[in-house]
């Protein structure tokens, strides 16, 4: 199984969250998004405030190829938007990487998207699956 949830704050820039250049590169994002399969997951973008917010969540037995491309993606607003942030967490139970009891967790930030250590659910046979308290 594979579970992928997240969001992203889509800014052009540290500094201005309203530019023009915004309005073309959520424009982008948005045929990107169009471009993927989904089968009932969540992959939004919604304006908020002045705020473009991508939202992602969704669940597939085995990863597929929307599964890829939504981690594709916040990787793509984060070299395309530099100012953007926010945080994809997955999980995968058939990752070969050893990270099978572990959630993945995209940090977007600083124009980067790196992968960081989770300590909030992970080890998720410990801290979510046990009965046993945390």
């Amino acid at each position: 199984m594979i579970e992928y949830y997240g969001w992203v704050n889509i800014r052009d820039n540290a500094y201005e969250s309203d530019s023009s250049d915004l309005y073309q590169i959520v424009e982008d994002i948005k045929s990107l998004t169009e471009e993927i399969e989904f089968d009932g997951r969540i992959l939004q973008l919604k304006w908020m405030n002045g705020n473009c917010i991508l939202c992602a969540a969704g669940s597939t037995n085995h990863r597929t190829k929307s599964v890829t491309d939504v981690i594709k993606l916040v990787e793509i607003i984060a070299q395309r938007a530099p100012g953007s942030y926010g945080v994809l967490y997955v999980y995968d139970d058939e990752d070969k990487e050893g990270t099978n009891d572990e959630f993945q967790v995209f940090r977007i930030a600083k124009g980067k998207c790196s992968v960081e250590q989770d300590k909030l659910f992970s080890p998720c046979s410990v801290k979510i699956f046990e009965s046993s308290p945390l």
